[in-house]
């Protein structure tokens, strides 16, 4: 099949979705295609596409995922707590194909 933005309009059907292109939906994708090479498979993934992303591809560059303007990640916030001066954490979250794995440098 390939990788597409978007699901061709001539596909009406597939064998196995998988829901989330982090690094256990793709390697559960990957032993699938091992285990019978003609099950079609449709992994969904939220975030942008890092196909030939430098970001993702060049090792250096990783930290730049971090930023607030990363395309590649997604912010998440917790709630404020009294445990830690009524402030709350942001959590970076993988946002694209691969999920975290993708974004810092498979650490």
């Amino acid at each position: 099949m390939g990788l597409y933005r978007k699901l061709p309009t001539d596909i009406k059907e597939v064998d196995i979705i998988i829901a989330g292109g982090g690094t256990a939906g793709c390697i559960v994708a990957g032993r699938l295609t091992e285990a019978d090479p003609e099950l079609s498979i449709l992994v969904i993934e939220g975030g942008q596409e890092n196909y030939d992303n430098p970001k993702v591809t060049t090792p250096a560059l990783y930290p730049l995922n971090f930023q607030p303007d990363s395309e590649t990640a997604i912010f998440y916030k917790s709630a404020k707590s009294k445990h830690i001066a009524n402030r709350e954490y942001v959590v970076p979250s993988g946002g694209t194909l691969g999920g975290g794995s993708s974004m810092n440098f498979l650490m």
